[in-house]
């Protein structure tokens, strides 16, 4: 079977140590996430997982050899444990984690192996890591077709190419989710929110592109936060909520003027 987008997706899963009962029925006991994978995979996320293992797509932790050991053990091993199994070894405790790795190491490596194996431990591959590449270079894809296209006032075209991504992707929508629709998304790149009054006319745009950005694309695109916004005291990400806010309140006044239409939800 050739693999989706979504085995490249998942693939992404594993560019760090990851145990393979993330993906497991004692990871998922509702089994709701399971139904998602299987669905966009068209195999269960256990076939798909021992497919990329046996083409060589992910290797199992356990079976790495140094350095990728070490940094694998590294990588999911907090220092209280690595100290536990030093000490049942009669071994000195002191230093730093990468020291204490080393220490545990040149003592005992089946005792790294050992945890890697317990835990059922994977990651990508040098190959593999081509394959979760190709899934960034196509969520980078996307957003820059979607930029385009709103950029262009050609809204229409930005919510088709989101639809069309989550089409091709597989992964069915949760009850309370929608597809971004022409209408909210004309809301959202003309509302001028009055909080954001003292913002120059660059900003605004700005945060109305990340807006709509954000509504279109969804959970690939993470606007970035932290910094104040210029010309007012809320941070990038508050004021990008409140322009779509201010578009939500534009779609339900909207739908009491007209009776027979439907607010629009973020």
């Amino acid at each position: 079977m050739i693999f989706r987008l979504a085995h490249r997706l998942l693939a992404s899963k594993f560019l760090r140590p990851r145990p393979l009962s993330d993906f497991s029925d004692s990871g998922d006991p509702s089994g709701r996430r399971a139904k998602q994978w299987s669905a966009a995979l068209a195999e269960t996320p256990s076939s798909a997982i021992t497919r990329l293992l046996e083409r060589g797509y992910l290797l199992r932790c356990a079976d790495l050899n140094e350095p990728e050991l070490s940094a694998s053990f590294q990588s999911v091993c907090i220092i209280p444990e690595i100290r536990e199994l030093l000490r049942a070894r009669g071994l000195k405790v002191t230093g730093k984690k990468a020291e204490l790795i080393k220490r545990l190491g040149e003592n005992d490596s089946h005792a790294i192996r050992r945890v890697l194996r317990e835990r059922e431990l994977l990651q990508c591959s040098n190959v593999g890591r081509g394959l979760a590449e190709e899934w960034a270079a196509s969520v980078v894809a996307l957003q820059n077709d979607v930029r385009q296209a709103i950029v262009g006032g050609a809204l229409d075209e930005a919510v088709r190419r989101s639809i069309t991504f989550d089409e091709e992707l597989g992964f069915p929508k949760w009850e309370f989710q929608g597809c971004p629709e022409a209408a909210h998304l004309a809301r959202i790149v003309s509302a001028a929110p009055a909080i954001l009054g003292g913002v120059s006319v660059e900003t605004l745009q700005s945060l109305k592109l990340n807006a709509a950005m954000w509504y279109v694309c969804g959970e690939y695109f993470i606007p970035s936060s932290g910094e104040t916004t210029q010309g007012s005291n809320l941070p990038l990400d508050t004021a990008i909520r409140m322009v779509l806010f201010s578009a939500s309140c534009g779609g339900i006044w909207s739908s009491f003027e007209q009776p027979e239409s439907h607010a629009y939800a973020i």
